[in-house]
C-alpha cells in the first residue's frame, strides 16, 4: 500500500519535471564540461538515457509478472488479475525507472565518463564496472540486513543481471565501442 502511494507521488508532474531537469542537467554537464576525450553529444546522452528507461521498463515488466495461479494464491480474483498486474507493473516501473535514472546520473555517468577519459570507455568495461557496483551494493545490504546468505545471493544475482542490462543499454545509447582501439601514438 505504501509503495503504491509513494509511486503515485513520484508520478506527479512536479516530481517527473524534477527528474527531467536532473537528466537535462546531467546531459548539459556531460556534453559541455566533460574532458575532451570523454565528451559525448547531447543527442547521444539523451539517447542513452532513453534506452536506459526502455531497459528499466522491460526489467519492470518481467519482474512484475505473476502467473495467474500464484496471484490466486495471494487472493487475487480472476476478474481482477489484469488490473492487479498493471498496478504491479506501474509501481515496479516507477521505482525501477527512478532508481535507474538517479543511479546513472550520480554514479553510472561519472564512472563512464572517467573510463572514457582514461581510454577504457567500452561497453564490456562499463558493464563490468556495473557488476562491481552490484556486488558492492549487495554485500552492503547483506551486511546490514538479517537476510539469509542464500536469499541475499539470489537477490544479488538478479540485481547484478538487471544492473548489467541497464549498463549495456546506456553504453549502446552512448555509442561506446565494444573494444578498445589502439591509438596512433601507442603503435609508434
Amino acid at each position: 500500500m505504501e509503495a503504491s502511494i509513494f509511486s503515485g507521488i513520484l508520478l506527479h508532474p512536479v516530481a517527473l519535471g524534477c527528474l527531467g531537469l536532473l537528466v537535462l542537467g546531467a546531459v548539459v554537464v556531460a556534453a559541455d564540461k566533460a574532458p575532451e576525450s570523454a565528451r559525448f553529444s547531447a543527442g547521444r546522452l539523451l539517447l542513452a538515457f532513453s534506452l536506459l528507461v526502455v531497459a528499466a521498463l522491460l526489467i519492470a515488466a518481467v519482474s512484475a509478472y505473476v502467473p495467474p495461479q500464484e496471484a490466486a494464491a495471494f487472493g487475487v480474483r480472476p476478474e481482477n488479475y489484469h488490473s492487479a498486474l498493471i498496478h504491479q507493473f506501474v509501481v515496479t516501473a516507477t521505482f525501477g525507472v527512478y532508481a535507474a535514472i538517479l543511479g546513472c546520473v550520480f554514479v553510472g555517468l561519472p564512472i563512464t565518463l572517467q573510463l572514457a577519459a582514461l581510454g577504457f570507455g567500452t561497453i564490456p568495461l562499463v558493464v563490468l564496472a556495473s557488476l562491481a557496483i552490484s556486488v558492492a551494493v549487495t554485500i552492503a545490504f547483506g551486511l546490514v540486513s538479517n537476510v539469509q546468505l542464500k536469499h541475499a545471493a539470489e537477490a544479488g544475482a538478479q540485481f547484478a543481471a538487471a544492473h548489467a542490462a541497464l549498463a549495456l543499454a546506456f553504453g549502446v545509447g552512448l555509442g561506446l565501442p565494444w573494444r578498445r582501439t589502439r591509438s596512433v601514438a601507442n603503435e609508434a
